[in-house]
Parts: structure tokens; C-alpha cells; sequence
């Protein structure tokens, strides 16, 4: 029996991820684990709806089990992204296939690049530290010191690829990586709804709409064109949770960024957050005074050498007061978020051995962890009921405390 996993955002899921899911089903999965981003997820923002709407999505979308991605990792650089999920996957020591979608859609043009960097030679190393002394971004400088895969470095989707193929590597794993060629819209198009669009286009669309509604505009929250680019169960489930709760945006996180960024006048007591280099603190204090909007600040303070993608996740950072915590990064666990009631052998066989912690009752597993474990643990509770929070008190209901949230069972 052979089962695959797929590290995702599904913010939201689309045809796109159902179409992936089917390819690899055809390839041969008999079962199709899904790794997904919790709450919050890489681009440095909430989740257009929560983790367990989203895992239901999955569900109906052909994923036999749901697990979730802890934030802290799952709101990183790609190449932690990466090197996390790929550990975490590795050790719940039932995974044979790593599946992603690239443009390039060749695994081993991708593991050729992966191979490569992951054993980075002298002159390599050189030309990446000299392309960022010249303020360079990491992804730019990196393209540049290795010509040979500059075309299929400037693609976000190989980038990702080429991480996990790094990541396989570099832990010695014997997951095998597939990759099928992405199709529909580009991934950096965020306009164009179309049936295979784009997940940021999807979000854009929905965004705008909500904003018209709250400004008393005749406006649907999913329209008819969504509908076209989404399965039929995901539109369901996207719009009951968006009229129960409607949409939590960056800005809503606003009070808690100038809060902490207004609390001190040193660069250094900003370093502390994950993500905040000693450049960027600086920036930031510097460019307080002009804050508008979380958006805009992050679009002010990024730079030739951070990205708008590195700065948005270190601002989400500061305001969810994540630190760069040692034990924390270290810990490695996952949460059972749903799963299909005919593949509960597979989560029985996960739980007999996987060598981390699977959390299926948070209160009552949590209390098994290790310390580092605990950090990062209390860490996800925490930040998924702030989110849980803030929808429940834009929905008009309480607020369900995390520990008490049920598996999805599809």
C-alpha cells in the first residue's frame, strides 16, 4: 500500500489541489495524507477561513487525513517550510511519496537543482554571500550563483519543490518526491478567476466582495464565478464560514502590531521575534510613525534585500509576539485535524509509529510532551484560539476553546 503526502495551504482548496490529488491517486496512492498550515499561513497572513473548514474541504476533496502544520513553521522562509514538513512527515514513518505541484513538473530536473544547493561548493557559497553584500534578496542572489537553474528558480512552485527536494536530502529520507506540472492560472496571478485560478486570486476576490458588503454594497460572498473555480463542496463550506464568521484580514492584527512596536525605542527588543532581522527592526522603528495599514507597512518596509513575502511574515511575528525560541524550534508535532472514517486504520497505524507526538485529544495528549514539545504546543493553542477569538467575536457567537474542537470525521 502505498501512501502519499501533500504539504499545503488549501487557503482555500481549489481545482487546482483537487486535480493534483486526483494525478496522484492515479499514479498509484492507495492513501493521501495531508500536512496543512494551521491558522495562519506562509505569505504572513490569517487563513481566509479556519484550519478545520479547511481540513473538511480537503477531506471532500479526495485527502484521506488531515494534519496540522504548526505555525511557527509553517509561517516560514521556504526552506524551513520545507525542511520541517519533510521532518515531520518522515517521522510519523508511513509516508512513501512526497507530491507537489511545479511548473516544471520533472522531478529530477528539480532534485538535480536540490542536490546542488544542498551541497553547496565553495565558489557557490561566494557568489551568494557577494550577490547579498550587493542587497540582493536571498531567492535573487541564489539564482544568480547557480546559472545553470536561474529559469527554474525564479518560479515559486519549483522553489518549493527544490526545497523539499533539499529537505529530502539533507535528513537522508527515503520518501520519494512526485511532481506533476501545475496547471490553470500562474501562481503570482491574483486577478484572473478562472477554473483553475489561482488560490490568491480566489482570496482577492472574495476580500474585495466581503469589503463591498461591509460597506453596505450589493455584493455575494461567493459568486458565481468562484463557484466555477472551486469544487462544489469547498463553496459550500467557504461560504457558511464566511457568514458565520466573515473574513479575519491582517488589519485586524493592527493593534497588536503597534502595540509591541511602540513598546520599545531598541532595534534589539524587535530582533527577539522570528523572522526580525537587525536591518528590518531598525526600519521599523524608523517607519513607525507613518503606519497606515499592516499591508502598506510591510510593503514600506521591505527592501532590494527583504521581500514584501519576508517582512509580511516577520510583522505577522511581532504582532502575534512569536519569538525565535530555541526549544520551540527544535519540537516537532502534528494534530489530527479530520480524517475519512474508512481510513481510520491509517491514523491507528500512524499513532503506533510515529516517533513524535500526534496529537488527537489536545487536552489529554498534550500531557505526554516533552518541554520543547510543550513550547511549541502551547504555542499552537494559543495562536489558534486568538484566531477562533477574533471570527467568533465577528460572527456574534462564543468562542470554542481549542481544546475542545472535534476531529473532522468525513
Amino acid at each position: 500500500m502505498t501512501t502519499a503526502a501533500i504539504i499545503a495551504e488549501f487557503n482555500p482548496f481549489h481545482n487546482g489541489h483537487a486535480h493534483l490529488l486526483q494525478k496522484v491517486r492515479e499514479r498509484g496512492a492507495d492513501r493521501i495524507i495531508a500536512l496543512m498550515s494551521g491558522d495562519f499561513v506562509q505569505r504572513g497572513e490569517p487563513a481566509i477561513v479556519d484550519r478545520y473548514a479547511r481540513a473538511e474541504m480537503a477531506l471532500k476533496g479526495g485527502a484521506d487525513l488531515v494534519l496540522s502544520y504548526p505555525v511557527r513553521y509553517a509561517t516560514s522562509s521556504a526552506e524551513r517550510f520545507a525542511d520541517a514538513a519533510v521532518r515531520i512527515l518522515d517521522a510519523l514513518h508511513v509516508v512513501d511519496v512526497i507530491a507537489f505541484g511545479s511548473e516544471s513538473g520533472e522531478a529530477d530536473v528539480l532534485m538535480s537543482c536540490a542536490r546542488e544547493l544542498a551541497h553547496e561548493s565553495k565558489d557557490m557559497r561566494q557568489k551568494l554571500q557577494d550577490g547579498l553584500k550587493e542587497g540582493l534578496s536571498f531567492p535573487k542572489a541564489r539564482a544568480i550563483a547557480v546559472p545553470a537553474y536561474k529559469d527554474l528558480l525564479s518560479a515559486p512552485n519549483n522553489i518549493l519543490g527544490v526545497e523539499y527536494g533539499k529537505a529530502l536530502i539533507r535528513n537522508e529520507s527515503e520518501m520519494e518526491p512526485w511532481t506533476f506540472a501545475r496547471i490553470g492560472q500562474p501562481h503570482q496571478d491574483g486577478q484572473t478567476i478562472a477554473p483553475y485560478a489561482s488560490a490568491s486570486a480566489i482570496r482577492n476576490k472574495v476580500e474585495e466582495d466581503y469589503t463591498r458588503l461591509m460597506e453596505k454594497q450589493p455584493s455575494d460572498l461567493i459568486e458565481d464565478a468562484i463557484h466555477a473555480a472551486v469544487p462544489e463542496a469547498t463553496a459550500e463550506i467557504l461560504t457558511d464560514a464566511l457568514n458565520r464568521d466573515g473574513l479575519i484580514l491582517p488589519e485586524d492584527f493592527s493593534a497588536l502590531l503597534l502595540m509591541r512596536i511602540w513598546e520599545t525605542d531598541r532595534p534589539e527588543s524587535l530582533e527577539i521575534y522570528q523572522d526580525v532581522t537587525p536591518s528590518l527592526a531598525c526600519t521599523i522603528l524608523k517607519k513607525r510613525q507613518e503606519f497606515r495599514s499592516v499591508r502598506e507597512f510591510a510593503e514600506m518596509c521591505a527592501s532590494k534585500s527583504l521581500t514584501i513575502s519576508h517582512v509580511s511574515r516577520a510583522l505577522l511575528h511581532i504582532a502575534l509576539g512569536m519569538r525565535k525560541d530555541a526549544a520551540a524550534e527544535g519540537a516537532l508535532l502534528t494534530q489530527v485535524l479530520g480524517f475519512r472514517e474508512e481510513a481510520g486504520d491509517l491514523l491507528s497505524l500512524i499513532k503506533r509509529n510515529a516517533l513524535i507526538p500526534v496529537i488527537v485529544r489536545p487536552a489529554e495528549d498534550s500531557c505526554v510532551l516533552l518541554e520543547g514539545q510543550r513550547a511549541l504546543f502551547a504555542e499552537e493553542m494559543y495562536l489558534a484560539n486568538l484566531c477562533e477569538a477574533m471570527r467568533a467575536a465577528k460572527g456574534g457567537r462564543d468562542a470554542v476553546h481549542a481544546c475542545s474542537r472535534g476531529v473532522v470525521k468525513i
